[in-house]
């Protein structure tokens, strides 16, 4: 170790290293050289040991040549670690405040293990050295560890602090619930500000949104073509996966949660409650979390999901009033079918309903008694209805009842005194009734725990937009023999009109909306909300189909892709429908692949069509057949084509829909075959030209 090329070696890697790290901002590496920069974090625990062990050595009679070749292995491996580490912080992906501390602490090191190498004869400037660089050391490997793990590491653990868990409710957004949390726990260590991976940080919403340096993380309502999904979902041998191997990895409950809220739009702020009750995406959703509300909880129990289902109807609408709360909410629609004896459908659960909506409804006084039995009632909705004032006595006396909503009733300030006596009332709205803004001082004498709530007088010239009539059971698509289909609207005194032929509706000539809409064979549902003083709503649009006869035998031929096989041929005859928004779950996809499926009955049957739905989204690639052909015949060996669908192709990329593609029958027959073919390649007005292309299909 006497040689003076050691010491030759040891200095020129110092000086390169010195050269390297004063010019750090400008420095460009060829591919290699920044490769190899992933060494570091292999290497550098060699120096860190070895410069520890011969320190602590030199307090012992160990020979010469042992020290001295120790001291030579710790000075090489620390410029070699150092150099290693200035190429791995080329990439951009650190705090460049944290990096710079590191940098130079690790380039410190190795001049001072150099120093110590050089001087290791001379008892002085040793001992110096080894008092130096141990505690340089230790600082450089603080500032290491506050790169990779956080600035927090090494802080001493506060005993009296606690973690803070998050209550998720109906309030909470979907997003702060469900999918932050698994960036948090998955991807912040490495896409964060003091260590951005890819150019990436996730730890603040404006830099969550503008993505890395290969663009946006998702697009919304594409999941396949999202870039988080798509790397998530490589095998994880491939550099490209993420999170990289080692780390703790996205389970496939997390991965599904992250498609099904990019393919709803991935919206940021959007709660719960924002979605329907029925809404497949918000019903998926809620199974991901525990069940636990903030509060108001109530110690009764839950009601029997049987008598539930008893007392819901297209006309009634019964839901729970929070995630995992016993407490119910009822909804009355229609007001034609409501009668004196719809409230005592609701005794068997009424110990369980605190909330109930009879707006609109043809309400009495003498209806209001049948509530009597709905003894933890707080809510109740009495708008628009006929009551006069004389049953307001018998809601004075319910004990839990705090709100109560008289909008557009005839009362006045007579008539609702009856309720000054109630102990448990805490705010009335009286909009559009007979009591006027004087009134309520009066009322409020009677009793101050009241609040009598006068709502907004707007500017009667202003026109608003109705909102478009709703769906009683949104998931209502497939009707059976003798089945209905119920619209709905929050507002009374909105007329509702529809067409069943796809042709645009007017607020004159179409059919009115005074019952639920039955019908014997497919059709095509649109309507409109009309108002005198308002402006129509929006045109909903929606296909219905009516359920037939299911096949004695089915056979897919074809395999769909492994992500998208659903239940196999038996989801294209299980008589439901698939969900936009859900793809994965509702739909059989096939990548540039034709959907060949057989399916046989037990004796020749005669329909007038067969109906297959296709998804069309222009962005994740899936684009209607370029044909459908139907087969059939008197066995599986003499079929012939006797029908076939040239569906329509967009031109441009435009909105997703469900197109009902139907396949005329014109005799009867007991074998068919049915081929979906794709269209060849993404036209060349898509920006992936030329590529496969996905078709979904549903029955």
């Amino acid at each position: 170790m006497r040689n003076s090329w050691v010491t030759y070696l040891l200095a020129s890697l110092n000086l390169l290293l010195l050269f390297l790290a004063a010019f750090h901002s400008n420095l460009q590496l060829p591919t290699f050289l920044a490769w190899s920069g992933r060494l570091h974090p292999m290497l550098l625990h060699f120096p860190l040991a070895l410069i520890l062990v011969t320190v602590a050595l030199q307090f012992f009679r160990l020979p010469p040549s042992t020290l001295n070749l120790l001291t030579f292995l710790s000075a090489l491996t620390a410029s070699t670690s150092a150099l290693l580490g200035l190429f791995l912080s080329t990439s951009g992906e650190y705090d460049n405040g944290l990096l710079q501390k590191h940098l130079w602490l690790g380039v410190s090191i190795s001049v001072l293990a150099f120093l110590f190498w050089l001087f290791r004869n001379n008892v002085f400037w040793k001992r110096l050295c080894m008092v130096l660089i141990v505690p340089v050391l230790i600082l450089g490997s603080h500032y290491g560890a506050s790169i990779t793990h956080g600035e927090d590491y090494l802080d001493w653990p506060d005993n009296n602090s606690t973690i803070q868990q998050v209550i998720i409710t109906d309030s909470t957004a979907v997003f702060a619930a469900l999918v932050e949390p698994i960036l948090a726990s998955k991807c912040y260590s490495c896409h964060n500000e003091k260590k951005a991976k890819g150019e990436l940080i996730m730890t603040s919403m404006a830099a969550l949104l503008k993505g890395g340096k290969k663009g946006p993380l998702w697009k919304p309502g594409d999941p396949l073509n999202s870039h988080m999904l798509q790397r998530a979902q490589l095998s994880e041998d491939d550099k490209k996966h993420m999170p990289p191997r080692g780390k703790p990895q996205l389970t496939s409950q997390e991965l599904k949660i992250l498609e099904l809220w990019i393919a709803k739009g991935a919206e940021l702020q959007k709660r719960f409650s924002d979605y329907d009750p029925v809404d497949s995406f918000r019903t998926a959703m809620q199974a991901f979390i525990p069940k636990k509300e903030e509060g108001k909880t109530y110690d009764f129990e839950a009601a029997d999901p049987a008598k539930i289902k008893a007392a819901s109807t297209a006309y009634c609408d019964i839901r729970p009033l929070a995630i995992g709360s016993p407490a119910l909410s009822v909804r009355f629609n229609i007001r034609t079918a409501f009668t004196a004896k719809s409230l005592q459908t609701l005794d068997p659960i009424g110990t369980q309903i605190v909330s109930l909506n009879l707006t609109g409804m043809p309400v009495t006084d003498n209806d209001l008694e049948a509530l009597s039995k709905l003894s933890n009632l707080e809510i109740l909705h009495l708008n628009n209805t006929s009551i006069s004032g004389k049953g307001l006595v018998a809601l004075a006396s319910f004990k839990k009842l705090e709100s109560l909503s008289l909008n557009g009733t005839a009362l006045d300030k007579t008539t609702v005194q009856a309720l000054t006596k109630s102990a448990s009332l805490q705010q009335v709205f009286v909009w559009n009734t007979g009591i006027q803004a004087g009134d309520t001082a009066t009322l409020q004498r009677l009793n101050s725990s009241i609040h009598w709530d006068l709502g907004t007088r707007s500017d009667s010239t202003e026109l608003m937009r109705l909102t478009p009539p709703q769906f009683t059971d949104p998931q209502s698509s497939v009707l059976g023999k003798g089945e209905t289909l119920a619209l709905k609207h929050p507002m009374p005194g909105v007329q509702i009109r529809y067409t069943m032929d796809g042709s645009k509706p007017d607020s004159l000539l179409s059919f009115l909306y005074t019952q639920p809409i039955s019908a014997d064979s497919t059709f095509r549902l649109r309507a409109i909300t009309t108002r005198k003083g308002w402006i129509t709503s929006d045109t909903i649009d929606k296909t219905i189909f009516i359920r037939s006869s299911k096949p004695d035998f089915v056979k897919l031929i074809s395999k769909p892709d492994s992500n998208y096989a659903l239940k196999g041929i038996e989801s294209l005859f299980d008589n439901k429908k698939g969900d936009i928004n859900n793809i994965s779950e509702d739909w059989m996809g096939f990548y540039g692949v034709t959907c060949e499926a057989v399916f046989r009955f037990s004796k020749p049957v005669k329909f007038r069509e067969l109906i297959v739905s296709t998804l069309k989204k222009t962005g994740p690639h899936i684009l209607p057949p370029d044909h459908l052909e139907l087969w059939a015949g008197a066995d599986s060996l003499h079929l012939k084509k006797i029908a076939t669908v040239v569906p329509l192709q967009p031109k441009q990329y435009d909105a997703d829909k469900i197109d009902a593609q139907k396949l005329k029958i014109n005799e009867s027959y007991q074998y068919f075959k049915l081929r979906v073919v794709p269209v060849k390649a993404l036209p060349s007005w898509h920006d992936s030209k030329g590529k496969k292309v996905w078709i979904f299909t549903y029955n």
